[in-house]
């Protein structure tokens, strides 16, 4: 349990601070109007799904690896961190658009 906390700490403060400067965007974007507003939060939300694709692709190919790799098998540990590039490339490529559309 003490090692699951000490890692989720740095991840708990890294959210903070997300939503800490996502606040202060909006605080001070306040002033210029209803469409400026809408436009900074819904940015904001944006953000928050494509970190969490991020982070969900992340840690499911770090356990995917971790296996192949205990297993000894550097082939299978190999193509999962190939494929998982592509899928992570692919993926950028896909939400870039949506992104820039936003900005």
């Amino acid at each position: 349990m003490r090692h699951l906390l000490t890692t989720t700490g740095p991840i708990a403060v890294s959210l903070l601070a997300q939503i800490a400067y996502q606040l202060v965007d909006l605080f001070y974007i306040t002033g210029t109007g209803m469409a400026a507003t809408a436009g900074v939060s819904a940015a904001a939300n944006a953000i928050f799904v494509i970190g969490a694709l991020a982070q969900v692709l992340s840690t499911g190919t770090v356990a995917l690896v971790a296996h192949a790799v205990g297993r000894k098998d550097r082939a299978k540990a190999n193509l999962l961190f190939h494929k998982s590039m592509i899928l992570s490339l692919t993926c950028g490529l896909l939400m870039t658009p949506t992104v820039l559309a936003s900005a």
